[in-house]
């Protein structure tokens, strides 16, 4: 029998995708680019950050170097950081699935 459960916590536990997507939008727009495909953007989630951003400056940018994406990252988790809880909730059953767990 187990004794431990051992959970990814954003994605897997928390949907956190508006806040997430908000922080990229926020970015975008210190760029002066248009806001990100809601739906196309929570596909590239899972992948990582710096994944995230690469795939999304590929968008706009035939070429772009390290400093912008350092850039991009800058802002996206300054925002995100003061942002990560404005819509971020637990996925419908996990507060019961945990419950149960314990």
């Amino acid at each position: 029998m187990f004794k431990a459960a051992i959970f990814d916590l954003d994605g897997t536990l928390m949907d956190s995708a508006e806040d997430l997507e908000a922080a990229c939008n926020y970015a975008l727009d210190k760029f002066n680019l248009h806001h990100v495909d809601s739906q196309k953007y929570k596909l590239l989630l899972g992948t990582g950050r710096r994944k995230v951003v690469e795939s999304i400056l590929d968008e706009y940018f035939k070429n772009y170097d390290d400093s912008t994406i350092e850039e991009f990252l800058f802002h996206y988790n300054t925002y995100y950081n003061k942002h990560m809880l404005d819509h971020t909730k637990p996925y419908e059953g996990i507060l019961d699935m945990l419950d149960y767990l314990k």
